[in-house]
């Protein structure tokens, strides 16, 4: 951790809070166990390596760098970025809402942007409720998906002749089991694709 550079206040926004679903929870790979931030270009971004989730953020919803954030709070508006002060060695966040810590971490964040498709093209458009993942992983591998050790390989079918959406259900299995989930809408017909280039255009 480098708790030597630290401001006396850090303003962050709580984006990069739900970021930290996707940090790295492997002490040896202590780049990876922090959200990245850049401000001048507008991203926040974090990884383990296996997936990756960015979100773009203003300049003043940030502060450059990779932030280990530990915070106890669950009623934290996600439009109001919150501010930290430093105490001792560690930025300390505290008011009525809650409490904990954020440390900088020393390092250099990998260059994301090469795990990111090109295009679009020869991909389809699959709209999934992630709640249904996880209920299959917890039923097909006897509730390991619990702690963390649940796997499902899918069979997705390809969509008709000059489609781009699947509307075929999708057969799952998993550890002790199999399943199938029943063909949804598609909630939002932006291409994913398209989404994350725009949001690492400035990168």
């Amino acid at each position: 951790m480098n708790t030597n550079n630290l401001p006396s206040t850090i303003t962050l926004s709580p984006k990069l809070l739900s970021l930290k679903h996707c940090a790295s929870t492997d002490k040896s790979r202590y780049n990876l166990a922090g959200v990245y931030c850049d401000t001048k270009k507008q991203i926040a971004c974090a990884t383990d390596g296996h997936i990756l989730a960015v979100k773009a953020i203003t300049a003043d919803e940030g502060a450059s760098g990779i932030w280990d954030i530990n915070l106890k709070t669950s009623k934290m508006n996600d439009h109001i970025p919150f501010t930290c002060r430093k105490v001792g060695d560690t930025a300390l966040y505290s008011d009525e809402i809650g409490r904990g810590t954020v440390n900088k971490i020393d390092g250099e964040f990998p260059d994301f942007k090469q795990v990111i498709p090109k295009n679009s093209s020869n991909r389809v458009l699959l709209g999934l409720d992630a709640n249904l993942l996880l209920k299959l992983a917890k039923a097909l591998n006897d509730g390991e998906a619990k702690n963390t050790s649940g796997f499902l390989n899918l069979s997705i079918p390809l969509p008709a002749h000059n489609e781009s959406i699947v509307t075929d259900s999708i057969v799952v299995s998993g550890k002790n089991g199999a399943g199938v989930i029943m063909p949804m809408r598609v909630e939002d017909y932006n291409d994913p694709v398209d989404r994350i280039k725009n949001i690492t255009s400035k990168l």
